[in-house]
């Protein structure tokens, strides 16, 4: 875990010496679900760098739980770039996360995710493979030969539609299977919904509600959880 850290500041100090276009994005989420043992709340923070036609991501957060025995959430990093498709625009996204839900949990991730923007709608499709895996010293003292289960490929997907309502004011709404740190099997997709406003020309608040729920091809469609998240994003 330490070093997952000392990865992530370094790359923050690095993203902050560097020349470059930089995006900061702070936010606090709180809801429940089945899993959570009743309400939850998580905070996250993280900054994006534009270095010539390349975009550098690192986000961590933190989460206050019945349910979890970490305090630290998750750590995310993103590499992207623009390109064409049969001259139409495109932004491929190639990620790493780390989940430690315990001292003796760990899921990792590791994603790519092509993501292309119409006028109303925007459309994002991608794979990721998934790894549980025990810590060694934790398999070794334990006599667990199997240390990991591996997830070889999930789809990932969103649809998003946008409707500004004015030059301050936006709106979109969203259908995914994936969000900050939470990635979910194609079968159980969340309803999300944005209302975004622009303070000043580099500072913008924003307002999440979520609802997810489980086995939308099943006969029987549970409902599974909620979120609500506000936060802001500013140009340094």
């Amino acid at each position: 875990m330490k070093y997952r850290l000392v990865l992530f500041f370094l790359m923050l100090i690095s993203l902050q010496t560097i020349k470059a276009q930089l995006t900061a994005d702070i936010s606090m989420l709180g809801g429940a679900n089945y899993a959570s043992s009743g309400l939850y709340s998580d905070f996250s923070g993280g900054i994006t760098a534009v270095i010539s036609e390349w975009q550098f991501a690192a986000t961590a957060g933190v989460t206050f739980s019945n349910a979890r025995e970490n305090e630290f959430n998750a750590l995310k990093m993103d590499v992207s770039r623009d390109f064409r498709i049969k001259e139409k625009p495109v932004t491929g996204h190639i990620f790493y996360q780390w989940h430690p839900f315990s001292a003796i949990l760990h899921e990792h991730n590791v994603g790519i995710i092509f993501h292309h923007r119409r006028s109303k709608f925007s459309y994002d499709i991608g794979l990721n493979t998934r790894i549980f895996k025990l810590p060694n010293a934790y398999a070794e003292s334990n006599g667990y030969d199997q240390v990991s289960i591996w997830e070889p490929i999930n789809l990932m997907y969103k649809i998003t539609y946008y409707h500004p309502f004015s030059d301050q004011w936006d709106f979109k709404a969203s259908v995914t299977n994936f969000d900050t740190f939470l990635i979910q099997q194609e079968t159980n997709p969340m309803l999300i919904a944005n209302l975004g406003y622009q303070l000043s020309s580099k500072l913008k608040m924003y307002l999440d509600l979520g609802y997810l729920q489980a086995g939308l091809m099943n006969i029987r469609v549970n409902y599974f959880g909620y979120f609500i998240r506000g936060g802001i994003q500013w140009e340094l």
